[in-house]
């Protein structure tokens, strides 16, 4: 049975504890949105259907998703793939398009770092993108999941082609 994190996504999968030995205790979740924004936060005239996941370690601290809320309530979720925390540090990669966009990405940044210090419990941020041609995360490693990048990277790469992260139709889902 999938847990619930939030009355606004849907949980599609769930691994509650760690799987293998990558990192300390790496697993991770999906979820499921839907979007108006398209990657770039551009108004859409319909929604779309937006998966992303959530990297958890060890401690499995779903304090995370209060910011995950908290960029979909101030729409800004649609262009990230991963999120995570590890050691108060919360860890977003966006899609790559979006991370070299001019002032969009710069006002995410902003946004997310303001979201992260406005709770009781303030938080690092670290971001990154996904760069689907090269299938590889340019972050630092040590930051999402306390392993080598190309172990990161591999990680990363196997649960978007598993799960196909982002948006799309919902027909997309449906067939």
């Amino acid at each position: 049975m999938n847990t619930s994190y939030s009355t606004l996504f849907t949980t599609i999968y769930d691994e509650v504890t760690p799987i293998g030995n990558l990192g300390r205790g790496t697993h991770y979740s999906i979820l499921r949105a839907t979007e108006s924004n398209d990657s770039l936060l551009e108004q859409f005239n319909h929604f779309k259907i937006h998966d992303f996941a959530i990297i958890w370690d060890e401690d499995h601290d779903i304090r995370v998703i209060d910011i995950i809320e908290k960029l979909y309530i101030s729409k800004l979720l649609a262009p990230v793939l991963f999120i995570g925390e590890r050691k108060g540090v919360v860890t977003v990669i966006v899609e790559k398009e979006f991370y070299y966009s001019s002032g969009s990405y710069a006002y995410f940044r902003s946004r997310l770092e303001d979201i992260a210090n406005d709770s009781n419990d303030p938080w690092c941020v670290e971001a990154g993108y996904y760069d689907r041609e090269t299938d590889s995360v340019c972050i630092s490693s040590q930051v999402i999941i306390n392993a080598p990048g190309k172990q990161v990277s591999t990680y990363l790469n196997n649960i978007d082609n598993l799960w196909n992260l982002g948006l799309k139709d919902y027909s997309a889902i449906c067939s």
